[in-house]
């Protein structure tokens, strides 16, 4: 399913898994269908509505992209997106995509791990170690102001 999303431009969704094992399949904080038991229903108005709105236009940067990854524990309720939007919020126009890789969920605590790869690029000039480093300072700093959050380090 996020592959299918993912090629129409939708890249930003995420799953509600439910007890009951039905997940409902969100964007943002919109609900655009289900999977039930491997069978997934969804909206096709939205889907349109959605992978419309997605796509936007960037010039191809002729300097180079750096990838960092950052991980941060959250309570099991959090959602991707309240994460992703403290990310985004933070970095600005230097960051130019980010990716959910992974969730892991923890055994026996309340809690699960969500793992982004953050790409910056310029338009301008070649970004520098130091400058992405205070980048990554700034995002990790804005995760941890949230005292339920914990940004996994070394």
């Amino acid at each position: 399913m996020e592959t299918i999303l993912d090629k129409i431009g939708i890249t930003d969704a995420w799953f509600d898994d439910s007890e009951s094992g039905v997940s409902e399949i969100m964007v943002g904080n919109t609900s655009i269908g289900i999977i039930n038991h491997g069978e997934a229903e969804i909206s096709f108005d939205m889907l349109v509505r959605l992978a419309t709105e997605e796509v936007e236009y960037r010039p191809i940067s002729k300097y180079p992209a750096v990838k960092r990854d950052i991980s941060v524990f959250v309570p099991q309720k959090t959602k991707v997106v309240q994460v992703l939007d403290v990310i985004e919020n933070t970095a600005g126009m230097l960051l130019v995509d980010t990716d959910l890789f992974d969730i892991y969920e923890i055994p026996d605590e309340d809690r699960k791990s969500f793992a982004f790869h953050l790409v910056f690029q310029s338009q301008e000039k070649t970004l520098s170690e130091e400058e992405i480093n205070k980048l990554m300072d700034k995002i990790m700093d804005a995760l941890d102001a949230n005292a339920q959050w914990e940004v996994r380090r070394g």
